[in-house]
């Protein structure tokens, strides 16, 4: 019997134990339980939440200043298979920078983890609408082994498999280039992966990611633009196969519409509105596409963001242009000075000349 399991957060039991209850009948699954990939599992965070796939995006993706929430149910099913939750706040710094700070608990159907996230990302401006943003996440987090019958492709450590909590810090920087409305994202997932436990690196792999994306701005406001949103990715795994994807984000003032599709999760589907431009709720339903997870039923997403404070993001300042220089002219040399002070006394001597001419 699987471990019942239920996240520590009352707004998530309620809002689990009723799309469960709703989403239970679609899922009818009997196929055997599959093999996952490690990870949260974020690749549908189009919007908020953004800065789990990259820490870049917290910088406008993830609308702040705003308190935001994200809960992943794999396969509709809110007990003890993967499930993930996650709640955050970030705070605009000005023009160019923004920082927040969240916490998570991540089931992975074999271990489960419990900890905070710390973000901060900053933009450099350029010229000809042009910006590089730099930004990191640092992870501290508890690992604890939650059920030995689920099926993992990770050995598990004598630590681990005897119940033992280890405490993980790890660090994801991100980089992103924006020219124009094209933007390109890069992170590496685990650049620091420790166990302070066992005073060991976890990994001795690296995992990275690439995303890149495109705005075609159709109408609205300045301040709540329309925009249509093609995004492609790639996210490497030495251990597991690489995933690569697609989604396409359609953003009004009033609601927003996702869909995408993952190599190894399947096709996504989500929907989601905005209230008093400020509330935001959606849901997002994963089915998988291929014979390995087809069978295993519906994957539920729920997100809600609510924006605190100003609204708009101040402007950043433009980028001083090359401008002509005004020509000031340069002052006289010493010669120059003699040559005028010998012309001047050769005028006077002629003049001089003149007069007496006339007087004799």
């Amino acid at each position: 019997m699987k471990q019942v399991f239920f996240p520590t957060s009352d707004l998530f039991k309620g809002v689990g134990m009723v799309l469960f209850a709703v989403l239970y009948p679609l899922n009818y699954s009997s196929a055997q339980v599959v093999y996952l990939p490690d990870g949260l599992r974020q690749h549908n965070l189009t919007r908020s939440n953004a800065s789990l796939i990259n820490p870049v995006y917290s910088f406008d993706w993830n609308q702040p200043n705003a308190l935001s929430a994200w809960a992943r149910w794999q396969w509709s099913t809110p007990d003890g298979d993967p499930t993930t939750y996650f709640i955050q706040y970030s705070q605009m710094l000005g023009h160019d920078a923004t920082v927040g700070g969240g916490y998570f608990q991540n089931n992975t159907g074999t271990l489960i983890r419990r900890g905070g996230v710390a973000n901060y990302s900053h933009a450099l401006f350029f010229k000809d609408n042009f910006k590089m943003i730099f930004g990191v996440n640092l992870f501290g987090f508890s690992e604890k082994l939650t059920d030995l019958n689920f099926p993992t492709l990770v050995t598990l450590t004598p630590e681990q498999l005897s119940g033992e909590s280890n405490f993980i810090l790890y660090l994801t920087p991100g980089v992103r280039a924006d020219i124009g409305d094209l933007s390109l994202a890069v992170a590496l997932e685990n650049a620091l992966d420790y166990n302070f436990s066992q005073d060991e690196r976890r990994s001795a792999a690296r995992l990275f990611s690439v995303m890149g994306s495109y705005d075609y701005t159709l109408g609205g406001t300045e301040d709540f633009p329309t925009y249509l949103r093609p995004i492609l990715y790639f996210r490497s795994d030495p251990i597991y196969d690489s995933q690569y994807g697609a989604n396409l984000l359609f953003t009004h003032r009033y609601f927003w519409v996702q869909g995408g599709y993952n190599s190894f999760y399947g096709a996504s589907g989500g929907i989601g509105a905005t209230i008093f431009d400020r509330l935001s709720l959606g849901a997002t339903m994963e089915f998988g596409t291929s014979d390995l997870i087809g069978d295993q039923g519906q994957t539920v997403e729920f997100q809600l963001s609510y924006r605190i404070g100003k609204l708009k993001r101040p402007a950043p300042p433009e980028v001083a242009k090359d401008e002509e220089k005004e020509v000031v002219p340069e002052g006289p040399t010493e010669e120059e000075i003699a040559a005028a002070k010998a012309a001047e006394e050769e005028r006077r001597r002629i003049l001089l000349a003149k007069q007496d001419s006339i007087l004799n």
